[in-house]
């Protein structure tokens, strides 16, 4: 494709061959509409099969490594796998873009207010693209927790968020039992503020915005 970005769709599995014109029609003409979006150049996206790493919920996974590389990965076993290609791997596309076009602009900050807002704009993007409504991460938590999660969040924001602090906000690993994906949940409500506030922007416009103009946000939630 232009502007350097290489798919790679790893062919030695048996399980995904009925799937390769599929998935690479898919990841050609999502990209082609993210684009449109948001500036992307220099990426190599590896699709492969890998049921272990894929989110159980949705049948599909995906990780950014630094700011060059995206993983994608699918379990081929699933019945549904046509639809987790068409309707997923689009969403999972734009969320990993989103991720590293923004590190690219602000640099890979690593407090939990950044992670956080990382997160929330990834996901908000997705949606702005696609039209979907939010995957159930960013709704994992129900009102009353999530306020009491929130106010934790304005004691923590700027405290940094290494693999621990990382385990326990956004996969409910911990001794706090703050519950699995409640760091996902309350980024979009931090961005989802941000963009009731002010109106004209867009999460494709805020790629480059610093994550200290997110703490009003934040602190009016």
């Amino acid at each position: 494709m232009g502007n350097n970005i290489n798919i790679y769709l790893l062919k030695a599995s048996d399980r995904i061959g009925p799937y390769l014109k599929l998935i690479n029609e898919t990841t050609e003409r999502s990209i082609r509409k993210i684009n449109v979006k948001i500036p992307l150049s220099n990426i190599d996206i590896v699709l492969y099969d890998n049921p272990l790493t894929i989110i159980k919920e949705i049948g599909i996974g995906g990780f950014a490594v630094r700011d060059h590389t995206i993983l994608v990965s699918f379990d081929p076993r699933l019945p549904a796998m046509k639809n987790i290609i068409t309707e997923e791997l689009p969403r999972t596309l734009a969320h990993e873009l989103h991720h590293i076009v923004r590190r690219r602009s602000i640099g890979s900050k690593y407090t939990l207010l950044d992670v956080l807002v990382l997160e929330g704009l990834a996901d908000h993007f997705d949606i702005e693209v696609f039209g979907q409504l939010p995957h159930p991460w960013s709704r994992a938590v129900l009102y009353k927790e999530k306020k009491s999660l929130i106010d934790l969040v304005k004691k923590e924001y700027n405290n940094k968020c290494d693999r621990k602090v990382y385990k326990e906000w956004f996969l409910g690993w911990g001794s706090r039992g703050i519950p699995r994906w409640s760091g996902y949940t309350v980024g979009f409500e931090i961005v989802k503020k941000y963009l009731k506030t002010y109106k004209k922007s867009k999460p494709s416009t805020l790629y480059n915005k610093d994550t200290k103009d997110f703490i009003d946000a934040l602190k009016s939630l």
